[in-house]
């Protein structure tokens, strides 16, 4: 009688549970609000055996209430295809990072011959990357459901208003498959998936066929932590960093069209730590100044001038 007892006991604590699909506190809106020819790219030169790789760009405008800055904490992809029962775990190499571009060129996508882009090795457009992982379906997942994945580092991200050069950054998210090890009974294989030597298959349940039979990034989402107290600094203009990229300094160089008070400079990482703070005090029209970057990791920065209990954001990329 106790082993039966045990039994139920075991197989209720093993059932899903609707915690297993939460959903984003910010997702995508409709794939097709995407272009599949001038936002998505696919090649199908893999990192590994048979695969692909697919990178899409994301613009803020994409995203429902994504705060123009905050920290993410968790990443989010949502199923387009039913897994069926009894099919093994699948894992992808998923990259999450920054881009300048507002659209991946025609000529990138699905090259003939297939080649890599010039100049670009395997990942057009990722200018700086803020997640690059692999991932897998921890459990049986169907049509519409999300699979979280929890990010060990966070990641506090900015859209400056000004953006650089007058631009906002945009996402870019890129996915190649791993079809090595990814197995499934044949009777299955020929009617849902790409058919692969009697019994390894290529699955994509992240991707849905797009236009020309292109690969179209479905939903992605995040979970998003507003920066606190955060509000732009309307009392400043021109706000500027040169150069940039910068080797050992930038000029910092903005207008306060009041006075400032108890002004200060930070300078915070792409994993949301302050590596340093310049203190400015009080500030009155024309502003210019050299911060010293020499002892920074080259890499993606955030400036962040704060006055009068308000801010303004500044991407600076250190490069030697």
């Amino acid at each position: 009688m106790n082993k039966y007892i045990y039994i139920i006991i075991l197989m209720l604590l093993t059932m899903p549970s609707k915690g297993q699909h939460p959903t984003p506190q910010v997702w995508t809106l409709s794939p097709l609000t995407l272009d599949t020819v001038t936002s998505v790219y696919y090649s199908p030169t893999p990192l590994q055996s048979n695969g692909s790789i697919i990178e899409g760009i994301y613009k803020k405008s994409f995203f429902s209430n994504m705060p123009n800055q905050g920290t993410i904490t968790d990443f989010y992809v949502r199923l387009g295809t039913p897994v069926a029962a009894g099919v093994p775990i699948y894992g992808y190499r998923v990259m999450i990072g920054y881009t300048m571009l507002d659209s991946i060129p025609v000529s990138w996508v699905s090259p003939v011959p297939v080649a890599i882009p010039p100049n670009l090795q395997v990942f057009p457009g990722l200018t700086q990357v803020f997640y690059d992982t692999f991932f897998h379906f921890p459990y049986n997942m169907v049509k519409g459901d999300w699979l979280k994945v929890h990010l060990s580092t966070p990641f506090t991200y900015s859209f400056s208003p000004q953006g650089e050069a007058g631009k906002i950054p945009n996402l870019v998210v890129h996915v190649s498959q791993d079809s090595m090890t990814f197995f499934t009974p044949s009777s299955l294989a020929p009617a849902l998936y790409a058919y692969q030597g009697g019994q390894s298959v290529v699955i994509a349940p992240v991707w849905d066929p797009g236009v020309n039979g292109l690969g179209s990034l479905l939903w992605i989402g995040f979970d998003v932590q507003p920066l606190a107290g955060v509000s732009d600094l309307t009392s400043v203009r021109g706000f500027t960093l040169v150069p940039n990229p910068a080797a050992t300094a930038a000029l910092v160089h903005f207008e306060a069209t009041e006075a400032l008070s108890q002004s200060e400079l930070t300078i915070t990482n792409i994993a949301g730590m302050v590596v340093k703070r310049v203190p400015l005090g009080r500030v009155n029209g024309l502003f210019t100044q050299q911060i010293d970057v020499s002892g920074l990791a080259n890499g993606l920065y955030f400036v962040t001038l704060h006055a009068n209990g308000q801010q303004q954001v500044q991407k600076l990329v250190v490069q030697r």
